[in-house]
């Protein structure tokens, strides 16, 4: 059994529910350095990144940031079952991030979910 992020060639074959997340950053969450916006350290979207790389059944989590607007990222996380992924949906630390998105996000969160052929 996969417990974090771990990973194996047998996993590939199988692999279950991918979310696509995308979030629009609001000025508040965003560090202006020159011209270029950064998410900034201590922000809560980068929180969510390691408690949800600990979770049971997280094969990944990665945070992807737009190179045409910084103000845009994307979360690419793949599970090993439908049932990992609704224990992330209501883990503590993902709760909490959502008490606080309208205040750090500029609009609703858009999510899709894939599989792989």
């Amino acid at each position: 059994m996969l417990t974090g992020c771990e990973i194996n060639n047998d996993t590939i074959a199988t692999l279950n529910p991918v979310q696509r997340i995308v979030y629009g950053a609001s000025p508040q969450m965003l560090s202006t350095r020159g011209s270029v916006f950064r998410i900034t350290r201590g922000s809560p979207v980068l929180g969510l990144i390691a408690p949800t790389r600990a979770e049971a059944g997280c094969i990944n989590y990665d945070l992807h940031v737009s190179e045409e607007d910084a103000r845009q990222f994307v979360f690419y996380e793949n599970w090993m079952s439908e049932s990992h992924l609704e224990a992330h949906a209501n883990s503590a630390h993902l709760r909490a991030f959502r008490k606080m998105a309208d205040e750090i996000l500029d609009g609703p969160v858009e999510i899709t979910k894939w599989r792989m052929l």
